[in-house]
């Protein structure tokens, strides 16, 4: 009885997850995070279908989402679905693996997509705030450009953004967890600072807390080595193999100023290594990415005050080079 309440909850959030955003126009999608002890954990994102070749089965007797999913998750090769309102009808398509490639998708109105976790076989899982943020490290390792690729295939996620004190408790229960690995997240060096993938400023989070920038050296190999002049350096997150016990033991209960064995390494981009990715939904996505802008907004603004301070200043130089300097009862032009 408890597994068949447990399934009608999961059909019940997933119906209304997907009535409650009919009002949105067609083209804006949005992601909820789902789990049940009969389907497990999975995604839901609107107006995404899967790109052609991704399918291997095409259902036309399936004409509702929640049969759709059922499909899928009946099949023990199914990793994803898609139900399509088609100039054909109603067709709901099944994905599988492709090696370790996670299934493509692509922009569609009418479309419901649907994906199981199971895809990732995640070495760790945490979800939190309502199921509005979820962070999970894959099992495979990878370079750095095809861990960016493989989040960026699971729905609402990237390779993760650590902003806040909470966040950088997750990635530091993430390494742990897993045995103290190195993680790749989205963090690059440009010039002598450090810089978020959403061009957030290292500095301006909570991680530099842990670790002033400029980061951490390779003793052996010279950050040079990886970067040319117009290649950013990029970083691995890096917690010592010698500790005896993982420096977080849970969420929200350590210190970060304890923390000691842990950084961030410049790496090649052609590094195998873990990656956390990172999934942010709902209002948490929305809050985040005015947050964004507010920020992006603020830097421009602030750049474009140095820029006309910088102008007068020279400007005021050059006027004073101008000037006429006066020896003895002489005048020189300099």
């Amino acid at each position: 009885m408890a597994v068949w309440k447990q399934h009608q909850l999961a059909v019940m959030v997933l119906v209304y997850a997907l009535s409650s955003h009919q009002v949105m126009t067609k083209q804006t999608s949005f992601v909820r995070y789902i789990s049940s002890n009969t389907f497990g954990s999975f995604l839901v994102t609107t107006n995404v279908t899967l790109m052609p070749r991704q399918y291997h089965l095409t259902l036309d007797t399936v004409r509702s989402v929640c049969g759709c999913r059922t499909a899928c998750w009946s099949s023990r090769w199914c990793v994803a679905a898609s139900l399509d309102t088609t100039s054909d009808g109603v067709l709901c398509r099944l994905a599988s693996l492709i090696k370790t490639n996670l299934p493509q998708t692509t922009k569609q109105t009418n479309s419901t997509y649907i994906f199981f976790l199971r895809a990732v076989d995640p070495l760790f899982l945490w979800v939190a705030k309502e199921e509005e943020e979820v962070y999970l490290v894959p099992l495979s390792t990878m370079t750095l450009v095809d861990a960016r690729k493989y989040c960026e295939s699971i729905p609402g996620h990237r390779l993760a953004v650590i902003k806040t004190s909470t966040q950088t408790n997750i990635l530091l229960e993430a390494s742990a967890f897993i045995g103290g690995a190195d993680l790749w997240v989205d963090l690059k060096k440009k010039s002598s600072s450090g810089v978020w993938e959403d061009g957030t400023p290292y500095e301006e989070t909570a991680p530099s807390t842990l670790y002033d920038f400029p980061l951490k050296e390779d003793d052996e190999t010279p950050l040079s080595d990886f970067s040319t002049s117009n290649s950013p350096m990029n970083y691995l997150f890096k917690m010592s193999s010698s500790l005896e016990s993982p420096p977080v033991t849970s969420i929200g209960m350590s210190s970060l100023n304890s923390v000691e064995a842990v950084w961030f390494q410049a790496a090649s981009a052609s590094t195998l290594g873990n990656f956390l990715c990172q999934g942010i939904f709902g209002e948490q996505a929305s809050r985040e990415e005015q947050a964004s802008r507010e920020d992006k907004t603020s830097r421009e603004e602030q750049a474009s005050r140095e820029e006309q301070a910088s102008r007068e200043g020279q400007a005021s130089r050059e006027e004073q080079a101008r000037q006429p300097q006066v020896i003895g009862a002489r005048e020189y032009h300099v």
